[in-house]
């Protein structure tokens, strides 16, 4: 939200107790984003590269800063080159990646 400066404001909301907080946008984790993921890949044995970038994307949104969003970062790159994945392969990566939930 902006303010009539154009400057962005912080959305809060008013509590039943008075008490303010911050809106929680219910943005998932990167491990969330992985397990969906893995889990929409159950039945399948390979997917498109398009496909791969796409949950990147929404992979990339949910790490912070550091060794493993940087990591994401090659893979989009590299998916420009291919047109498959195999989901053993995504597996893999993933579990390299991130923390075992």
């Amino acid at each position: 939200m902006t303010d009539a400066s154009g400057e962005v404001q912080d959305m809060v909301i008013e509590e039943a107790g008075g008490e303010s907080a911050e809106l929680d946008e219910g943005t998932p984790s990167a491990v969330e984003v992985a397990e969906a993921w893995l889990a929409q890949l159950s039945d399948r044995m390979a997917v498109p590269a398009s496909d791969v970038q796409d949950h990147l994307l929404d992979l990339w949104g949910a790490l912070d800063e550091g060794p493993a969003r940087s990591e994401v970062e090659r893979w989009l790159t590299e998916t420009l080159r291919r047109n498959l994945y195999s989901v053993s392969d995504i597996n893999e990566r993933l579990e390299t990646l991130l923390p075992a939930g």
